[in-house]
């Protein structure tokens, strides 16, 4: 009867860290993906950022070039000017 008691507890306290082991494996698969799943969101986040700031590059280009282009006519205007002026009298 002792000896049968003996081998319950056993079987017991196998059972409870086979449990104990599952749950340890569960938890650390879970925080893996937790893991994953943050540096995916974090690598997301810097894309959006990489994007965001090519397009301000993109926007400043160009309104660099829209700028250039006035300046250029601008210019072109007055050296317009300044011939028609020196070609009246």
């Amino acid at each position: 009867m002792m000896m049968m008691v003996v081998v319950m507890m056993m079987m017991m306290m196998m059972m409870m860290m086979m449990m104990m082991m599952m749950m340890m494996m569960m938890m650390m698969m879970m925080m893996m993906m937790m893991m994953i799943i943050l540096m995916m969101l974090l690598m997301l986040l810097l894309l959006l950022l990489l994007l965001l700031l090519m397009m301000m590059m993109m926007m400043m280009m160009m309104m660099m070039m829209m700028m250039m282009m006035m300046m250029m006519v601008v210019v072109l205007v007055m050296i317009a000017n300044f011939l028609k002026l020196k070609s009246l009298p």
